[in-house]
């Protein structure tokens, strides 16, 4: 029925722009008349990922290629609505039923692209996506329905075939330097997936980690939650910006993030870029469970951090320095099935998510060229983390690792225009001492991950 609806969405959208040119010259005052003047964007998306790890542990492919429609019809009395679908195609990957033989791990970065609750899934890989409702007033603006949203930590996280969505309601507010958000929201479709769930039952849609007492997390199926609230305020000026984001899991999580970002000019040739950041977060309600072993968040855990970053931006040059510190009170958790991260010290595959009691530090490079609309990004890091047994603060028994990337982007024009490339590699080293076991290690460090994208909007 999905790949129906869609297919029927393609079609509808292209008849509608056929439409489109046959009544440029007839009445333009009717309603009907008004929606068939609706905006058709059509995205092909092609991905390709690898995944070599060393050792002597598997390694990985795959090629997935993707078309989708999105249509929003145009504002009348400052209400719209907009829908969208896309389909994703298996080309060629290797075979995710199969688990490392010695560990008993699978495939982690390569599935998503597919349907990570299903490895033998190669033809159901259709999403219906955005299903809204919006106004627009002024300053004011009001979505409802199944859309994108994106915030520090609830976000589309678009780095797979296709992002995060969620259902419910978000609200905005734009006037000057002040922005303001709200939201509620019931219901997410994760990336690397093809359904939606309701935000209780997201809870380990993606592999969930260990509890406290280095047993399998048992929270999925049983976290009791209403939904997820979102309240941000910012003040933005030339110079600087300020911001402090709620989110609140009902009877799970209450969870703070406050930033502040300043970007100084000495000279024509010289700015200077400062920024602090922190988090607070503390357990709302039993946890999601009643039942302690059955909670997703632990009544004692209290993740608190602070972090900082220092840099030099001259001509196309940008250079930061970054560092944030986890105390050991406790662990930062947020379902990775929601979005991910933004700190500082945040770098491509990979995150702070699931521990406590860390150190991580940073140096960033990027060289803009802004005519060509191209940028290089280059990254080195250190990331201490507790050890992999420590179950309370290393919810992934995740090593410390030295951690380096590079990325190239690149926006084309005249011809090609609507076409952009983007291309990562990260390779990440084992940092822990006593040599971990193969299990904490493959697909998290002494591994080598490679990706090209191309996208085509039009």
């Amino acid at each position: 029925m999905k790949a129906l609806f869609l297919s029927a969405l393609l079609l509808w959208t292209i008849a509608v722009v056929a439409q489109h040119h046959q009544d440029s010259h007839q009445d333009t005052t009717s309603i009907a008349s008004k929606l068939r003047r609706g905006t058709l964007h059509i995205h092909t998306r092609s991905f390709t990922m690898a995944t070599h790890n060393l050792n002597d542990r598997p390694s990985y492919f795959a090629l997935a290629k993707g078309l989708g429609a999105a249509w929003e019809s145009p504002h009348i009395l400052g209400f719209y609505a907009r829908f969208s679908g896309f389909f994703i195609f298996d080309v060629a990957s290797s075979d995710f039923t199969e688990s490392d033989p010695k560990t008993g791990i699978s495939n982690r970065y390569e599935l998503p692209l597919f349907d990570m609750n299903d490895p033998t899934n190669r033809e159901d890989l259709d999403r219906f996506e955005e299903l809204l409702l919006g106004y627009q007033h002024k300053d004011w603006h009001i979505r409802f329905g199944r859309q994108v949203v994106n915030t520090p930590f609830l976000n589309e996280q678009d780095n797979r075939m296709r992002p995060n969505l969620v259902n419910g309601i978000s609200t905005w507010y734009d006037h000057n330097t002040w922005h303001g958000f709200l939201g509620w929201y019931t219901a997410v479709t994760p990336r690397g997936t093809v359904d939606w769930y309701h935000m209780g039952d997201s809870y380990g849609v993606y592999p969930f980690g260990r509890n406290r007492f280095g047993e399998p997390s048992a929270f999925v199926g049983n976290t009791s939650t209403k939904g997820l609230g979102v309240a941000g305020l910012k003040r933005e000026t030339k110079q600087q910006l300020f911001q402090f984001w709620t989110f609140w899991a009902e009877n799970v999580f209450l969870l703070h993030k406050a930033q502040w970002d300043a970007d100084f000019a000495t000279s024509e040739r010289f700015n200077y870029i400062f920024g602090v950041q922190g988090f607070a977060q503390t357990r709302s309600g039993d946890g999601g469970n009643a039942e302690e072993l059955l909670s997703y968040y632990a009544a004692d855990n209290v993740a608190l951090a602070a972090g900082a970053r220092a840099g030099l931006q001259t001509g196309r040059h940008e250079f930061t320095l970054n560092y944030m510190r986890v105390a050991d009170k406790g662990a930062l958790l947020f379902p990775r099935e929601w979005g991910r991260e933004q700190f500082f010290v945040s770098m491509p595959r990979e995150r702070i998510e699931g521990a406590g009691d860390v150190h991580a530090a940073n140096l960033l490079y990027t060289l803009h060229h802004e005519e060509t609309e191209s940028q290089l990004q280059l990254g080195a890091g250190i990331y201490q983390l507790p050890g992999v047994n420590n179950f309370a603060l290393n919810k992934y028994g995740l090593p410390s690792f030295a951690h380096f990337y590079s990325r190239y982007h690149h926006q084309f024009h005249g011809l090609l225009e609507g076409l952009d490339i983007d291309v990562l590699a990260v390779y990440k080293a084992n940092m822990e001492e006593g040599n971990p076991p193969p299990e904490n290690r493959i697909n998290r460090v002494d591994m080598i991950n490679v990706a090209v994208v191309f996208n085509y909007n039009f």
